[in-house]
């Protein structure tokens, strides 16, 4: 895609596409606007066909020796190379590609069904070439190639310039359309898929028509503006509900609703600037001839006014009111004084300028609001919300106006956020994510070291409490073979405790770790029986100082040494050790063997008291210690710690 006019740092907006400044046709007097086509560009005045996708413009041919010297002119062809040009000629564009002859089609819309047979069989030169919005020049927005067709039947008089956004397929696959490039490119790219268009109207002072890539003239309509939603993805027909037309005629103070009085329903009609007739039911178009003195001429198809009649109607007014739906709440209503409809047909549908009424008799029950509905109505539509918009025309002189129609994407991203704002953005997230990953992680290792170091011994009472990492138990013996359990710790220079047991049986006092001097009650299987005398003693070494005092009578250990210790030493006299009752625990190995079970996370620093058989092992917590001595081994290794 090329541009003549290059912009490296082009920003999105809307762009207006300028008018000629004049009122041609053969069928009324339209607001034109110029494009050029070719390199170099060769100049035409067209129209807007709100239904078609690709631009025509006249061929040579289309003016002949027999027609008026002033064809070309007639038909929008303007001055090139210094003279009058008579149409399009391909051969003076260095870009230009043939095609072939192919029949003349509006997207989605079907001609023969539409206009009628008399405009189903027209065919074009088809082709590639540049086409550029504007006069020839470096300022014109230029795309290339784009699809060009020429033609020479006068049935479509003047050239369009096609908004509709249906592909065109010439057997090598869909072509985009000009309007559906214009986001993307380079040099002059709009906001979004997108235009507003008013045909201008020769009846108030030559008020030119407006036409807006990408946004709209807010100075162009009034409120309200009614939006409708477009019949599908893949349809770009603009339907609309005609819900009434109502006629006020001043002059003799008669008024009719239309839309009920001839048919039993509303109808839906498309709105279609390619033509400007009104192709309405046959009832309509009856009503309409009763109340205005119409006469319906057969040959052309037209509603013909005599000049009595037209000086009476001249003060008439006809409303619409559209709906989405035909009983819709939601409603347009546009207002046209009767110079509207009053138009002027000439060469060659009549030799001579003659007044007619634009209503057409639909054929085949397709109905069509034509280029006349568009003189008071101001459309917009949004191809990429697939919706489109009514209000009534502002005629005022207000100054321009414009604003963008941002695409969906657009409206939900936060105005003033640049690319680089946005990417510095993603980043902080990830980054922030990842951090929060890890601190979730430090807390999941953490928990699970504290969980390591403690470990919960179940009674057959069904009670429980955690076993103290650090710390010396000493045995006392009684001579009722229920003697008492010492425990002295010390801890991370926070706290060190003691307790001793109440010397009976399946009961045991210990330490709530964040304390000293505590009891707690810490209940041990009911089977297992305290040796009767001797010492049994665990010394446990640890990097800790300062000290705490704490309650008596708590329950349970609360573990706040962590993975403090060092070492420690366990010890018991061969003569005296914890018994098996009822296949309990497995009792303490008496011999002299050490055991030693590593454990990588700790230094290791033995402790022995002298002139005792020893069972020496080093762990990370004393809680896997208990877990040993009050574990039942398989039967056959019973009285043995493994």
């Amino acid at each position: 895609m090329l541009s003549k006019r290059q912009n490296a740092a082009a920003t999105p907006k809307p762009y207006v596409v300028p008018t000629s400044k004049a009122f041609d046709g053969n069928d009324g007097k339209w607001s034109t606007f110029v494009i050029n086509v070719g390199n170099p560009g060769q100049n035409f005045r067209v129209l807007i066909s709100t239904s078609g996708s690709t631009t025509w413009v006249p061929l040579p041919e289309g003016c002949t020796t027999s027609d008026p010297s002033d064809c070309p002119d007639q038909r929008g062809v303007e001055l090139f190379a210094g003279a009058q040009s008579r149409g399009y000629d391909s051969k003076q564009s260095s870009v230009s590609k043939l095609i072939g002859l192919y029949k003349m089609e509006l997207g989605s819309t079907d001609m023969n069904s539409s206009y009628g047979a008399q405009y189903s069989d027209h065919t074009a030169r088809f082709g590639y070439d540049s086409i550029g919005l504007g006069p020839a020049s470096d300022k014109s927005l230029m795309l290339s190639p784009e699809i060009i067709g020429g033609m020479v039947d006068k049935d479509f008089f003047l050239g369009s310039f096609g908004l509709a956004m249906n592909p065109s397929n010439f057997g090598t696959g869909a072509l985009p359309t000009f309007l559906s490039l214009l986001p993307n490119s380079s040099f002059e790219p709009i906001p979004s898929l997108s235009y507003t268009y008013t045909a201008g109207a020769s009846y108030r002072n030559n008020y030119a028509g407006s036409l807006v890539l990408g946004g709209y003239d807010k100075s162009k309509f009034k409120t309200p503006q009614v939006t409708y939603n477009m019949a599908s993805s893949d349809d770009n027909i603009l339907n609309v509900a005609i819900q009434s037309i109502t006629v006020d005629a001043n002059s003799n103070s008669e008024s009719a609703t239309i839309g009920t009085d001839n048919f039993a329903h509303p109808f839906s009609a498309s709105i279609d600037s390619t033509l400007p007739y009104l192709w309405l039911p046959r009832p309509v178009c009856d009503r309409f001839a009763q109340i205005f003195g119409l006469t319906y001429d057969e040959s052309t198809d037209l509603y013909l006014v005599n000049r009595t009649s037209r000086a009476r109607n001249l003060q008439s007014t006809i409303s619409f009111k559209l709906g989405q739906l035909q009983t819709s709440n939601n409603y347009s209503v546009i207002n046209f004084p009767y110079a509207a409809f009053d138009l002027n047909a000439s060469w060659p549908i009549y030799p001579e300028s003659t007044n007619y009424f634009p209503i057409r008799r639909a054929p085949n029950d397709v109905y069509t609001l034509g280029r006349t509905f568009l003189q008071e109505a101001h459309l917009t539509v949004d191809y990429g919300r697939k919706t489109f918009s009514l209000a009534p025309t502002n005629f005022g002189n207000g100054r321009e106006e414009l604003v963008p129609i941002l695409t969906a994407k657009s409206r939900t991203t936060k105005k003033g956020l640049g690319t680089g704002a946005l990417i510095g953005i993603i980043i902080g997230a990830v980054l922030l994510f990842l951090l929060l990953l890890g601190l979730l992680f430090c807390l999941f290792r953490r928990r699970r070291r504290r969980q390591k170091s403690t470990v919960s011994l179940h009674s057959n009472s069904g009670t429980a409490s955690n076993v103290p990492q650090t710390g010396n138990w000493t045995w006392n013996p009684s001579p009722s073979n229920h003697g008492s359990i010492e425990w002295q710790g010390s801890s991370n220079g926070r706290h060190s405790s003691n307790a001793t047991s109440n010397g009976r049986r399946g009961d045991m006092v210990s330490p709530m770790m964040s304390t000293t001097s505590s009891e707690a009650a810490w209940p041990l299987p009911n089977n297992y029986e305290m040796p009767a005398s001797g010492a049994a003693r665990h010394t446990s070494v640890s990097q800790f100082s300062s000290t705490e005092d704490s309650s008596p009578e708590s329950t349970g250990i609360r573990d706040r040494s962590n993975e403090s210790m060092l070492s420690s030493t366990y010890h018991t006299p061969p003569e005296e050790k914890p018994r098996i009752l009822n296949n309990g625990p497995a009792e303490l190995s008496t011999d002299s063997e050490i055991h030693e079970l590593e454990s990588p996370a700790v230094s290791h620093n033995t402790h022995s008291m002298a002139e005792s058989p020893r069972v020496s092992y080093n762990s990370h917590s004393m809680a896997e210690r208990y877990r040993n001595l009050l574990t039942p081994p398989p039967e056959e290794e019973t009285g043995s710690v493994k």
